[in-house]
């Protein structure tokens, strides 16, 4: 092809050319700046506008959610270890009042790499479990401990399971360990007399169905003293919250529990973040939402609804917990750039006083700018504590709150938008 065919060519197609990239680079400003965004599907969606033209929240399309955790199978929580008087643990250990959860704790301290051990015989079933929580104390400093190892095995220890912790800090750790975590061992294997006396045991496979003794180890390191109180040792069926809540922080936050009636029920501990999200509602605008709660320590415990669990803003109705009769309502929200805090309303029930023996239910109704607050003591009989007038948001999540430290038992949510 010769020069002057290539002129003609460019010649031609020269402004269909320039349009193209014209277009093409305007409609990538246009996504840039928020002008528009890309299409979501969904079915019976609809979007309201939360303040910014440019945001819109996705709002629930259902007349009704509920969630109650009195149905969960039993298998989902399995409580290996309270460390109170109704276990025997034996060994170099002594069990002692803790400083989380009102709970006891067993007390373990080593010297010089000697590794103390702490041990109880008790028949467990783990192969539902998938995920171990418990708490760790660390009373002295992080270098002066080698390990801390966790197992579950047989009577005689022949055949176990064992985690090895090595990153705690000092102070309290919140461990989450899922069960994939745990390396299978055998120390018959390393004796042959031993291996002889058990070759028929050893012929049958250790699994997790088959636990019959808990044991904790901790080993410091040559020339130190290492010392760490344990609490609340238990099992959940692994990423149990994951479909239902949506939280940002710790997974300690959520966790199942055996209410005072014998029934499983979400209990919730604030170790760093308070709120948490219905997930399948997502947000929503007009609606009454309420909650079985018993509070377990003083701090304040409630609702939080119309909210955004990653920032907190929201609205907030808490009582005042354990031993208190106090409640209120209170807005968190940004304004003028800085995040604020402002009590809406607040009162107190002048008979009653929430303790750990006593279940109640909190209901929020919000229609438009009115936000009207309730309380009950059977989800039958509910008296009216107030309501308030603000407009500070128009739609948003719903769930709980919970303050620092503290802590509650949460069932039988309900959510009606009709």
């Amino acid at each position: 092809m010769d020069k002057n065919e290539i002129d003609r060519l460019i010649q031609q197609y020269a402004p269909f050319i320039l349009i193209a990239l014209t277009v093409l680079f305007g409609g990538y400003l246009m996504f840039k700046k928020g002008i528009f965004t890309l299409p979501t599907f969904g079915k019976k969606e609809k979007a309201v506008d939360i303040g910014n033209k440019n945001v819109v929240d996705i709002l629930f399309a259902d007349e009704e959610y509920k969630l109650s955790y009195g149905a969960v199978p039993a298998d989902s929580l399995v409580n290996i270890a309270k460390f109170d008087k109704s276990e025997t643990w034996q060994g170099e250990g002594s069990l002692e009042e803790g400083a989380t959860r009102d709970e006891s704790v067993i007390s373990i301290i080593d010297r010089d790499r000697q590794k103390a051990e702490v041990y109880l015989f008790k028949p467990l079933n783990l192969a539902a479990v998938g995920l171990f929580k418990l708490t760790v104390n660390l009373k002295t400093e992080p270098d002066d401990l080698e390990s801390f190892n966790i197992l579950f095995s047989d009577k005689d220890l022949n055949n176990y399971y064992r985690f090895p912790a090595t990153n705690l800090t000092e102070g309290m750790n919140f461990l989450s360990i899922p069960k994939h975590r745990f390396f299978l061992s055998n120390t018959a294997e390393s004796n042959d007399e031993t291996k002889k006396a058990t070759s028929s045991a050893a012929n049958i496979p250790f699994t997790w169905d088959k636990v019959e003794r808990v044991q904790l180890e901790l080993v410091s390191r040559p020339g130190t003293k290492a010392n760490l109180e344990v609490g609340w040792l238990r099992g959940e069926k692994e990423e149990l919250f994951d479909k239902e809540w949506q939280w940002d922080g710790y997974e300690h936050f959520l966790n199942l529990a055996t209410a005072q009636d014998g029934k499983t029920t979400l209990y919730s501990y604030n170790i760093g973040k308070g709120v948490a999200t219905l997930k399948k509602v997502g947000s929503v605008k007009d609606f009454s939402f309420s909650t079985k709660i018993t509070a377990m320590r003083p701090g304040s415990i409630g609702l939080f609804v119309r909210g955004d669990y990653k920032t907190g803003f929201g609205y907030y109705f808490a009582v005042g917990g354990l031993d208190s009769n106090e409640w209120s309502v209170t807005k968190y929200y940004l304004a003028s750039g800085s995040p604020k805090t402002s009590a809406l309303i607040n009162g107190q029930i002048s008979n009653f006083a929430f303790s750990k023996d006593q279940p109640f239910w909190l209901k929020a109704t919000l229609r438009d700018n009115s936000l009207t607050y309730y309380f009950s003591l059977d989800n039958k009989d509910f008296t009216k504590l107030g309501n308030v007038t603000d407009n500070t948001f128009d739609a948003g999540g719903v769930g709980i709150a919970v303050a620092p430290n503290g802590a509650g038992f949460f069932d039988d949510f309900n959510l009606l938008t009709k």
